[in-house]
């Protein structure tokens, strides 16, 4: 649990903010330091829910693998018979915490760079713009979004395999005919879960293998 540190330290900030834990000398406001709080639990948290998914996935997967050892297409992936969808929703949601992740986090080195520190306030703008490129792509996401909808792909049959073939519909709430072209990329990749060093500092981690990659326009 890798993550536990930052939660707690997290806490303990947050709780400083909140004068539940005194503290003989505060030396930003509370608002910067619930800042400071909020990052700390925040990438704890995500340590420790990372961590947390991929034991709940391998042990999902060595369940499957036993209860289907002939039928990898069933337990490796979450696989839908009818076929896979893709949510803009999702992706402009994320793109958008992304993007007010990264400008709170900026917050408080500007505080201390309006304090006096001018270093610290010139690395808040210069990464601040770079922030820019979050935003733009968070627009592009809306847009797409507010154009095509959330899309559907329906399999004709599955499951498929190599060598053989992929036939499937695309199925978008919106008109999409206004498109002049549109590139389907098709990849097969295996993921093998690998394990390396030795002792304590053995760890395992999921690597993905390219199989099979084709584009149709």
């Amino acid at each position: 649990m890798f993550g536990l540190p930052f939660a707690a330290a997290g806490v303990s900030i947050g709780l400083v903010a909140l004068d539940i834990i005194s503290s003989a000398r505060k030396n930003a406001p509370d608002w910067v330091i619930g800042i400071f709080a909020c990052m700390f639990f925040l990438a704890g948290m995500f340590l420790i829910v990372h961590g947390v998914h991929d034991v709940v996935r391998k042990a999902a997967y060595q369940r499957g693998a036993g209860q289907r050892p002939g039928e990898p297409w069933l337990y490796d992936f979450h696989w839908r018979r009818e076929g896979i969808s893709f949510s803009a929703t999702d992706d402009m949601v994320k793109g958008l915490i992304a993007a007010v992740i990264w400008n709170a986090f900026l917050i408080p080195f500007g505080w201390v760079g309006l304090r006096g520190a001018w270093p610290f306030l010139a690395g808040a703008v210069i990464f601040g713009l770079f922030g820019l490129i979050f935003w733009y792509r968070w627009a592009a996401m809306l847009l797409d979004l507010l154009r095509y909808g959330n899309s559907f792909l329906t399999y004709d049959f599955f499951p498929y395999s190599l060598g053989g073939t992929l036939r499937a519909r695309l199925r978008s709430p919106h008109d999409i005919s206004a498109i002049d072209e549109l590139t389907l990329p098709l990849r097969c990749v295996q993921e093998r879960y690998v394990t390396t060093g030795s002792g304590q500092n053995r760890s395992t981690s999921v690597v993905c293998y390219e199989l099979y990659k084709d584009v149709a326009t």
